[in-house]
């Protein structure tokens, strides 16, 4: 069964990508970790998202190490134009600035419930200047269990 969800996730995941979900419309986009994951950096926050299916019990935590952001919004939006019940989609988190600093961010791909390895896993280092402006030094993906 888990074979057969991680073809699911392969195949959903490069239809996405070839359907262009995987890349962002904002003039700030910044270079993506891969077509699972990328980020746009605007002048005080910066904005995570992620390919997502919660219908299939998969699911984006995230924790933070340090306190120059704070997590301030979190929305899905569904990859299908008529919001089709199971439908895969793009998951976003948001992060503003709060003071001078750095902090990490990893965000983990994994069923709660269970006690297995997160599907996907990404850490992301953001900077903070003394005028609030953000910036992402690094976005990389952890070794995973991959499709």
């Amino acid at each position: 069964m888990f074979a057969f969800i991680q073809k699911l996730i392969a195949l959903l995941t490069a239809m996405l990508a070839f359907l262009g979900f995987a890349k962002g419309n904002d003039k700030n986009q910044e270079p993506a970790a891969d077509t699972i994951a990328s980020f746009t950096v605007h002048e005080n926050s910066v904005v995570f998202s992620f390919v997502s299916n919660p219908s299939t019990g998969y699911g984006w935590q995230y924790t933070l190490n340090g306190d120059s952001v704070v997590f301030t919004t979190e929305h899905f939006e569904c990859g299908d134009k008529g919001n089709t019940a199971g439908a895969p989609g793009k998951q976003f988190y948001t992060f503003t600035a709060e003071k001078q600093g750095k902090t990490t961010v990893t965000f983990i791909y994994d069923r709660p419930w269970e006690n297995n390895e997160p599907l996907y896993s990404y850490t992301a280092v953001i900077s903070v200047d003394a005028d609030l402006h953000v910036s992402v030094e690094s976005f990389t993906k952890a070794n995973n269990v991959l499709i």
